[in-house]
């Protein structure tokens, strides 16, 4: 086995895991630095039964910094599916969306903090500009939720 890096590194303690699809390891022997320590090497003794592996991975950058992460194999079968250790891919829309609200709340409330404590205008003008930038955001709100012009509600 021969994983190829884009700089050199020292394989770390642990270096190279492999493990079944149950999640027992199998022996990697002879783990070692190649190509100048830009590869990491090692040899599994017996012949693999067929199956998905996983094979976790773990080296020292040149910068000092531990660098891990894991890829999967199969011997003699298709890999299907994501890898049951990993939760949670994708986007969690509902929180996205809290969060845009959150942030939405946040930059109005410091907006008007700034507009009344920071901003160098006279009183008046600065009601008038608020004024007008809720009117246009409050008037574009309604043809934006409400039913489209000639579908049936």
């Amino acid at each position: 086995m021969v994983l190829v890096l884009n700089e050199p590194v020292t394989v770390a303690a642990a270096g190279l895991v492999v493990l079944d699809g149950a999640g027992h390891s199998i022996a990697v022997d002879q783990i070692a630095s190649a190509r100048e320590g830009r590869a990491v090497t090692g040899r599994i003794p017996q012949p693999l039964p067929p199956g998905v592996y996983t094979v976790r991975w773990r080296v020292i950058g040149a910068d000092g910094d531990l660098v891990e992460s894991t890829f999967r194999f199969a011997v003699g079968a298709a890999i299907t599916g994501e890898p049951t250790s990993q939760s949670g891919a994708g986007t969690a829309w509902p929180a996205a969306g809290l969060r845009w609200l959150l942030l939405t709340g946040l930059a109005l409330a410091l907006g008007g903090v700034w507009r009344v404590h920071g901003s160098p205008q006279p009183a008046p003008a600065r009601l008038e500009v608020g004024h007008r930038v809720w009117s246009a955001a409050v008037s574009s709100v309604p043809p934006a939720i409400g039913p489209r012009p000639g579908r049936a509600g």
